[in-house]
């Protein structure tokens, strides 16, 4: 029989972390219904394996690795090459700060990130909003845009870099428009 403590645990921390876990898995696999396959698979083998969870280990991180693990088994199905781990390994790191900031923040990233993207400068805003909410590639943005690949490369760079300045509390007048060219 199944307990019910662990049903209510896991059901706190899926209300918890769902929100975060889909943008992870969209920035792997660039399509939502995609992603949210993933971290519904993902939060099944999670179940499965809660008793054999540490609860003094990091559940988000935890997590993403299984959606990791998830989204290479998606690519080898496909016969699709996965990016490179050297951006996987950067995806982790910033979550990782994410996590941090979520934590300083009392909880409450997503609504940081909510009130700091319209904060950004367009020049800024604008490649993060096609490449994150629109799916857009870097050459897509930059045939939109007029400008270079390298360019709208940079530029989403030092968006992500003032996201996160301003979600950490950090830079706060960095992220006003004008500041950023």
């Amino acid at each position: 029989m199944e307990d019910p403590r662990r049903r209510a645990t896991f059901e706190i921390l899926v209300r918890e972390h769902h929100a975060r876990l889909i943008v992870y898995a969209h920035a792997l696999v660039r399509h939502r219904a995609a992603a949210e396959d993933l971290v519904q698979d993902a939060f099944v083998i999670a179940y499965r394996r809660l008793p054999d969870y540490d609860p003094a280990r990091d559940f988000a991180a935890w997590m993403r690795g299984i959606i990791r693990f998830k989204y290479l088994e998606w690519k080898r199905a496909r016969h699709e090459q996965p990016v490179d781990a050297e951006v996987l390994e950067g995806l982790e790191t910033l979550h990782c700060v994410w996590d941090d900031a979520d934590r300083d923040a009392g909880g409450d990233v997503l609504t940081a990130l909510r009130q700091c993207m319209p904060r950004l400068a367009d020049l800024m805003r604008r490649p993060l909003e096609l490449f994150y909410f629109d799916s857009k590639s870097c050459a897509e943005i930059a045939s939109e845009l007029g400008a270079s690949e390298e360019v709208v490369r940079k530029r989403l760079q030092r968006g992500r870099e003032m996201l996160l300045a301003c979600i950490t509390g950090r830079g706060a007048r960095e992220i006003q428009p004008g500041a950023a060219s």
